[in-house]
């Protein structure tokens, strides 16, 4: 058996039966006060979980302003400045030779972490032109290495087509050398023919023949000047692509050598880097000089210099301080603000819901009473319980004060027929 069958036999009280055993909820007389409880716990445990998440803030604020110094919490900031400047005004009077040399030393501090600034910005500065002329080093060689292949292939079609020029130039040489062989021995007589072999007379200037040969060789120089001027113009493209080869060769190399010394590189000092430490170590040892100076005077030992320099720094903190809870307020108001809408909000709420919950824990008493009745006053029953203000459906069993669970097996065996027997005729 289940919870719902144990309960569905049992008379259901309305809620003037409820209202009867505490009159101060009268008012949900004619509530559903169960559906009204389920739709408000929701809405009840996320505004919870805000004003908790909220509380934990203030809590924090509130804490960090607890922890925060002030020589005199009562203390308003005019009472703060009004100390202040008698202290000040007595320091000065009576150790104003100290205040001078405190002061120097104050200022030179002062320049010292600008100085320290400057060199930070300039060193990270060289670093940044040094990673971005590495960088352009990686580039520029992966470019020029690539460029290099490509001269390269340019140099071989170069030079193979100069050296069949050059076969094309001597091949016109020889032809020339026998057409005007041929014409010189056909002016003196028969001649043989240089190209097949054949004998041939003496030919006159204006026949077909000797027109052609003359012809031949005219075409014979013109080609000729033709591939001179083709050779000059590739003699001038090879020189061309030797002399950027060899830029590039130079370049690559440079390329090597810098990234061969690039720790040592990244380890030097630019000329501004170390101008600027030279006048930082010269503000340094100034800055020991006078404190040695303030070591060395007695009066920086006496009882009233050692107050006042102790009250004029902790009126300067507790200023500082006071300000700085001051920005907290205005950084904290909004999430303030929030936290005590929301707690008066839930606190509303609550009380609402804590009257359903005094209902229902009635109407549960109710149901639990008359199932009690029903089997007898050895047996008890729960029908739900409640945890931080939710209420969660149960079943336990009581017999003779024992919870069922905790009852050996035999007594369980019992118990189950008895109960299965007494409600059979309901379910």
């Amino acid at each position: 058996m289940n919870r719902e069958d144990f309960i569905k036999f049992i008379p259901i009280p309305d809620n003037k039966d409820i209202i009867l055993y505490d009159i101060s909820l009268e008012n949900l007389i004619d509530i559903d006060v169960f559906k009204e409880y389920n739709k408000l716990y929701p809405i009840f445990v996320d505004k919870k979980n805000k004003y908790m998440e909220l509380k934990a803030k203030v809590e924090e604020y509130q804490n960090a302003i607890n922890k925060i110094y002030l020589a005199n919490p009562t203390w308003t900031e005019a009472d703060y400045l009004q100390n202040l400047q008698n202290d000040k005004k007595t320091y000065s009077t009576l150790f104003g030779e100290i205040k001078k040399i405190e002061n120097n030393i104050d200022m030179l501090q002062r320049n010292l972490k600008v100085i320290n600034e400057k060199i930070q910005m300039q060193t990270s500065r060289d670093n940044k032109k040094i990673n971005e002329k590495k960088d352009n080093i990686d580039k520029d060689f992966e470019r020029d290495k690539e460029k290099m292949l490509n001269y390269k292939n340019y140099l071989d079609l170069y030079n193979l087509s100069l050296r069949q020029i050059e076969e094309q130039i001597n091949d016109n040489e020889e032809e020339f050398q026998l057409l005007a062989k041929m014409q010189s021995k056909l002016e003196e007589g028969k001649c043989k023919c240089e190209f097949c072999g054949r004998m041939i007379k003496t030919v006159d200037e204006d026949s077909l023949f000797y027109k052609r040969m003359v012809d031949n060789i005219e075409k014979n120089k013109n080609k000729l000047e033709e591939l001179l001027v083709k050779k000059e113009k590739v003699q001038k493209d090879i020189g061309y692509y030797e002399s950027e080869l060899k830029k590039i060769k130079d370049n690559l190399q440079n390329y090597i050598q810098f990234k061969k010394e690039n720790d040592n590189f990244y380890a030097k000092k630019t000329v501004e880097v170390l101008k600027l430490e030279a006048t930082r170590d010269e503000m340094i040892n100034n800055i020991s000089k006078l404190k040695k100076q303030l070591e060395n005077d007695s009066r920086v030992k006496t009882k009233q210099y050692i107050n006042l320099k102790s009250n004029i720094e902790k009126y300067e903190l507790s200023l500082s301080n006071l300000k700085k809870i001051k920005d907290m307020k205005a950084e904290s108001k909004i999430n303030i603000d929030e936290f005590n809408t929301l707690k008066q909000e839930l606190k509303d709420i609550l009380k609402t819901i804590e009257e359903y919950i005094k209902f229902i824990t009635i109407y549960y008493k109710v149901i639990e009473k008359k199932a009690s009745e029903f089997c007898g006053p050895d047996y008890n029953f729960k029908f739900a319980k409640l945890e931080d203000y939710k209420i969660i459906p149960i079943l336990e069993i009581f017999y003779q004060g024992v919870e069922y669970t905790q009852l050996d097996k035999t007594l369980q065996d019992e118990v189950s027929k008895y109960l299965i027997k007494k409600f059979s005729i309901y379910l």
